[in-house]
């Protein structure tokens, strides 16, 4: 780990990483209140973002996001950000309920958050590794011939 403090692109990542887990918690309450959060809500919200932030970090390193370069994003970054971001969502929902008996609390935010943290952390990664190929129909190619040589 201090190998990656002082790793410039480490930082950038987890700059992005906040930003984007930040952005599907606030997206998740904009859809959720159809653009209009309530009063109390945004409350809630914005009690509960800090914490929210920093069980997403700590899962996100514990499940090894920043391990590798973005442009070398395979299938099993994906499935640790799927990892990731279900541990996180799981142990915040745990968290209120246990601190706050969810009073207050849609739902249904957490499940919009994890859909949309899923989405936002790993697209970003995936759209990276396709721009760094050069050309995205390589990608796809190699993807196909790898699925092709497993007899499907």
């Amino acid at each position: 780990m201090k190998r990656l403090a002082r790793n410039k692109n480490f930082w950038f990542m987890l700059a992005g990483d906040a930003c984007l887990s930040a952005s599907a918690y606030v997206l998740a309450y904009l859809i959720r209140f159809e653009g209009s959060i309530p009063t109390d809500q945004m409350a809630l919200m914005m009690e509960s973002l800090p914490w929210v932030m920093t069980l997403k970090m700590a899962a996100y390193a514990w499940f090894g996001l920043y391990r590798g370069m973005w442009r070398y994003t395979g299938l099993i970054d994906l499935q640790n950000v799927l990892k990731a971001a279900s541990s996180a969502t799981a142990l915040i929902v745990l968290g209120i309920l246990i601190l706050r008996r969810f009073e207050g609390y849609s739902r249904s935010v957490f499940i919009l958050d994890w859909v949309l943290t899923v989405f936002l952390i790993g697209g970003v990664r995936v759209t990276i590794r396709v721009l760094m190929a050069g050309d995205p129909r390589s990608f796809l190619r190699q993807a196909w011939s790898r699925h092709r040589s497993w007899g499907y």
